[in-house]
């Protein structure tokens, strides 16, 4: 049992408002209060209402916010909430089946409502199998809300990259060599392929970009060097160096 883990502001206005008295009738002649900290109450408001949100309230409340989008589609859902809790506290809960995580920031429009142990705007962030919730606090009865989101473009891994590079189309290095590029939003992938029955050395030369580094090379680097054995490739990665 959670009596309630924040204070009214008005609390704060003497300090004998603190002081409360509570009675507790049980048939456990050994059930004790404990106090806890107000963000160890915050953390078990938040399991509740996780709990309540997975299991007492009806699917037909899920929304799915990015069902268009490639990579969360129907694995990550909605479901907001003030009344399954029996008492003044509603929420947010956003659930995140996919394989990858999430990160969106939320601008509320509340009126009657507060948000608890969040400061606005805030974010919402969940890894893959993994949720968030924002708690909603009633500070009068009558009270409504919308909480805009705006999706934080999800970094890609340097193997989706490269996958996403070699579905590019190829452009043709020599009679024997292929290269392919692909810009993503941290930077460029360069990936080249060869066909040849012996090795080749390569250079590449950037002589006037701006903004970009060679990853794992000093910032000043201007070419890259390598060795494209028989039937094998080469990858690297321009780096954005600010988002100008």
């Amino acid at each position: 049992m959670l009596v309630d883990p924040t204070w009214n502001e008005a609390a704060g206005y003497n300090p004998d408002y603190k002081k409360v008295l509570v009675d507790l009738y049980s048939p456990c002649a050994s059930a004790q209060l404990q106090q806890i900290s107000s963000e160890e109450g915050i953390e078990v408001l938040s399991k509740t209402l996780k709990h309540l949100a997975l299991t007492k309230v009806d699917e037909s409340e899920k929304s799915y916010p990015y069902a268009n989008d490639d990579d969360y589609g129907q694995n990550v859902y909605l479901i907001s909430n003030l009344d399954a809790s029996k008492c003044w506290y509603g929420f947010s809960y956003l659930r995140n089946d996919s394989n990858y995580p999430i990160k969106e920031i939320a601008k509320p429009e509340l009126d009657g409502l507060e948000i608890v142990g969040k400061t606005e705007p805030f974010v919402n962030e969940a890894g893959a199998g993994a949720d968030d919730i924002t708690i909603l606090r009633r500070v009068k009865g009558d009270c409504s809300y919308r909480i805009p989101t705006s999706l934080v473009p999800r970094q890609m891994t340097e193997a989706e990259i490269i996958t996403k590079t070699k579905a590019e189309e190829a452009s043709k290095l020599g009679d024997e060599m292929t290269y392919q590029m692909k810009w993503h939003s941290s930077g460029v992938c360069v990936y080249f392929m060869s066909q040849a029955e012996v090795a080749y050395s390569v250079t590449c030369k950037f002589p006037k970009f701006e903004n970009f580094k060679i990853k794992g090379m000093p910032e000043d680097a201007r070419e890259v060097s390598f060795t494209l054995m028989p039937g094998q490739c080469s990858v690297f990665f321009l780096e954005r160096l600010t988002t100008d």
